[in-house]
């Protein structure tokens, strides 16, 4: 949760597990959290962390607003369900994909196609004018979210070699 204030600067604060107690963490013009977490964490590390709350809130978001959407393009249930579905199954469907072939693309080609996903399907959604256009934005953010998920935790992983599980519980969980 990021707070602005005149007096305050602007600080992350960040649920640690297993103590699940937060932490407040000042952030100044990169996100420094190796000071706080003890670890060493490089500029490209920290947009997958980045990459990770993007997807984490197109889920969310997706999944407050799908009645709103019902009411405001007049769709049926059975629409609203194929709209948060297809936020789905491609998701799993990337993942699989990206996880078989990231090593041979590398992780700036994945990153680079995760985050264009996730750009295409925001000015789909802002510019939406019904079912289809809703389902494909939809369809595309899935896409980048599954491909997010593919980089993320092999990159995990290796930053946190020697705590594997626990950093990526963290990662999840945070």
């Amino acid at each position: 949760v990021a707070d602005r204030s005149e007096q305050a600067p602007l600080v992350l604060k960040v649920c640690m597990l297993p103590q699940v107690k937060m932490r407040v963490i000042p952030v100044g013009p990169t996100l420094n959290l190796d000071e706080y977490l003890g670890i060493e964490i490089h500029p490209h590390e920290d947009r997958c962390f980045i990459a990770l709350i993007a997807t984490a809130f197109g889920f969310i978001v997706r999944a407050q607003v799908i009645g709103e959407w019902g009411t405001e393009f007049n769709l049926s249930k059975t629409q609203q369900g194929e709209i948060f579905g297809v936020g789905l199954w491609p998701f799993a469907i990337s993942i699989v994909i990206f996880s078989l072939i990231i090593d041979k693309i590398g992780y700036k080609i994945a990153m680079i196609f995760g985050f264009a996903c996730h750009v295409i399907s925001f000015i789909m959604t802002y510019t939406a004018t019904g079912y289809d256009s809703l389902y494909w934005a939809t369809f595309i953010v899935a896409l980048g979210n599954g491909t997010v998920e593919a980089y993320i935790n092999p990159v995990a992983a290796t930053m946190f070699s020697k705590d594997k599980t626990k950093w990526l519980n963290i990662l999840h969980a945070g």
